[in-house]
């Protein structure tokens, strides 16, 4: 199954999980916007309605007790400084390390680049991603996507829409990057 939104283009597999959208060896021209991996105990991220977060053994985690109504009612973000704001016409690429803890095959993240500020639109559209569950393993995903026109000096939040995933996610090694 093939899902598209402009350039993005996501493959899933018949679980439903992602499969490399890309080369995941190419690495030329890259440049990176933002790399973590907690190790230090800090979080980056900014926390809007979930039941509880934090860091723990090296990653971020996050907590939200039940489904909610909009995938955008519990929201992890990070706002980039304004140099690295997003550009229009760029393709960017989110590498990172994520696993979850729910069985429920309807729990997913929406992860996007947006503006931070009124009108709150995306600029790069990652798709809807359904979350791998392991208690101790994590999947490492590889997503790509081209900045739309609608990008302006606004355009600089790392954001995953996390409302419709029941249960506890962790994120590892968390890369954002462009192509020059």
């Amino acid at each position: 199954t093939e899902n598209t939104a402009g350039d993005c283009k996501v493959t899933l597999n018949a679980a439903g999980f992602i499969e490399a959208p890309i080369d995941i060896t190419q690495t030329r021209n890259l440049r990176q916007v933002l790399s973590w991996n907690w190790n230090n105990g800090t979080n980056n991220f900014q926390v809007n309605g979930a039941d509880g977060n934090g860091v723990s053994n090296g990653a971020f985690y996050v907590r939200n007790d039940s489904r909610e109504t909009n995938d955008y009612d519990v929201q992890i973000y990070y706002d980039v400084p304004q140099a690295d704001r997003f550009v229009a016409g760029r393709t960017y690429r989110l590498v990172m390390k994520i696993r979850g803890t729910s069985n429920n095959s309807n729990n997913t993240i929406y992860p996007i680049l947006q503006r931070n500020a009124d009108p709150w639109q995306w600029v790069v559209d990652f798709k809807e991603l359904k979350v791998p569950t392991s208690n101790n393993t994590y999947t490492e995903i590889i997503l790509e996507g081209v900045c739309t026109g609608e990008a302006d000096n606004n355009a600089r939040r790392l954001q995953f829409n996390i409302g419709h995933y029941q249960g506890t996610l962790y994120f590892d090694e968390l890369t954002l990057y462009y192509y020059e």
